[in-house]
């Protein structure tokens, strides 16, 4: 069974983006976090890509979804994703990414259960 976590994208600790995952486990998020920033930072359009919580958790979603369609061409056929209000009761592991302005977020993991 896959691991169920939460990414929070934050801004002085309140959660403006949680994003529900599922996954093989913390180092697997943790990777993915690392790869994501890199790609964000060397796509954005933007001087200060991490400034926005709610921006870099959108993009998050997109960069995501392309990764988990099983099929390319059906960009929109992903699974194990999803945007949440509230953190689900089943995760194992919950990421807080606090906002940086001028570098990658920090990440801070916890396991939940």
């Amino acid at each position: 069974m896959a691991m169920k976590s939460v990414v929070s994208f934050e801004l002085g600790g309140v959660p403006y983006a949680r994003i529900y995952l599922e996954g093989d486990g913390p180092e697997e998020v943790e990777h993915e976090l690392e790869a994501f920033f890199d790609d964000f930072e060397s796509q954005s359009q933007e001087q200060h890509p991490f400034a926005d919580p709610n921006y870099v958790g959108a993009a998050f979603v997109v960069w995501q979804a392309l990764r988990r369609a099983k099929d390319p061409s059906k960009p929109l056929a992903f699974q194990g994703l999803s945007v949440v209000v509230d953190e689900p009761e089943d995760v194992a592991c919950r990421f807080r990414l606090e906002r940086a302005v001028f570098e990658h977020p920090k990440v801070e993991m916890e396991e939940v259960g």
